[in-house]
């Protein structure tokens, strides 16, 4: 699944419109209409059910305008707060007259004092206030109706177009207030914001709605692309269950070099999260003076004890994880090790010479910071790759 920046996603909707000659009318009913379809498809009888739809004055805005409208044809019904109305030969006030046109009586003024109610009757609450061009504190009345929707009932569905108004698409951030969404409708890629800082916790399930384009024409480079394994429907997908005749060698080897004397709850959390995950054996190297400690605190998982120095590990464990490394499916280096003279020149051996998938962690990306030309130095063969797991700091 490919991630987009707000500024990539703007520039794609211009290459669309102006190289490729698809109408922004035609992306915007497409984009309306591909809510109410994830709507009919997720909820029975959308039909008999009421929404209150929220809009804003740019394009998010007009995507509601679209939802709207279709929504009538089903015979929803169908209240359109507007929060400012779309300015004159915009995109988004195409669709705003067709239903002043249409269907006016949908259309209702905001009043913040019975906004709250309003929206706990109905059944559904669709975001279309603020869209992908938000990059600082929403301002009035933006921010009065974000504080008013705050802590809604669960009785009350809540959907957003595109993104959850009040999220920074690029950064996650939230600026203190966000429509919380159940599901995000959203269009072309999915967002960074989505997955960075706050972004997660607003979003609900994410849905990547399809409005009648091929955005992998556009040839704009794009900075990351994430795993299908984004979601956990298609993590339990990719998990290989056990038939009657598996056993545990079918399910890889685990390789952890971690730890140090006083510092076992990291490798300890990683032994015991690599065999939840499905490996079929899990191995933690570690120094000698911790790994009594470290077994005490393990069930299934295997120890080894290696050369140390201090109570770290010394490079003179290389040999040893050499010998190991041969029988391992995969490398985790880093969490608890420290980074003593000693233990960095053990990591940047294990970078630069291990033929083995490594995931490099906590002390492990501390060691390669103080030379990350080593990392260049490693061969470049996919079938070893090496995955970094930054927190911010680290990162």
């Amino acid at each position: 699944m490919k991630v987009v920046t707000a500024d990539q996603m703007s520039e794609l909707d211009r290459l669309a419109m102006s190289d490729y000659a698809i109408p922004g009318a035609v992306l915007m009913e497409n984009a309306g209409r591909a809510v109410v379809d994830f709507m009919r498809e997720r909820y029975a009888n959308l039909g008999s059910k009421s929404v209150t739809i929220l809009c804003g004055k740019g394009n998010n805005g007009g995507d509601g305008y679209v939802a709207a409208r279709h929504l009538r044809l089903l015979g929803t019904q169908v209240r359109v707060i507007m929060l400012e109305p779309p300015t004159e030969g915009t995109l988004a006030a195409v669709p705003y007259k067709v239903l002043c046109k249409t269907c006016p009586e949908v259309l209702v003024p905001l009043d913040l004092t019975t906004l709250r109610p309003t929206v706990e009757a109905s059944d559904f609450v669709v975001d279309a206030m603020l869209g992908t061009g938000l990059n600082c504190a929403p301002r009035s009345p933006y921010l009065e109706v974000l504080q008013a929707l705050e802590g809604l009932p669960d009785t009350v569905q809540r959907i957003a177009i595109d993104i959850p108004s009040g999220l920074d698409a690029t950064t996650g951030q939230t600026f203190g207030v966000v429509f919380r969404a159940n599901h995000t409708v959203t269009f072309g890629y999915a967002k960074w914001g989505f997955y960075l800082q706050s972004g997660a916790d607003c979003i609900g399930k994410v849905q990547l709605a399809n409005i009648g384009f091929d955005w992998d024409r556009i040839p704009l480079p794009i900075p990351c692309q994430l795993s299908t394994l984004s979601t956990m429907q298609a993590v339990w997908r990719a998990v290989r269950f056990a038939g009657s005749d598996a056993h545990k060698g079918d399910f890889g080897h685990v390789g952890i070099v971690a730890g140090s004397k006083g510092m076992v709850g990291a490798p300890a959390l990683t032994a015991k999260a690599a065999q939840r995950s499905g490996a079929g054996l899990v191995t933690v190297f570690t120094p000698q003076s911790a790994q009594p400690t470290l077994a005490a605190k393990l069930n299934e998982q295997m120890t080894v004890p290696l050369e140390e120095e201090s109570g770290s590990l010394s490079e003179a464990a290389y040999d040893t994880l050499v010998k190991y490394a041969e029988r391992m499916t995969v490398l985790c280096v880093g969490p608890g090790l420290t980074t003593s003279p000693a233990t960095v020149q053990l990591v940047h051996r294990l970078l630069k010479e291990i033929p083995k998938p490594i995931i490099l962690d906590a002390d492990g990306l501390n060691a390669l910071a103080q030379n990350p030309d080593v990392a260049q130095e490693r061969a470049q063969n996919s079938r070893f790759p090496l995955i970094i797991t930054p927190d911010p700091a680290e990162a």
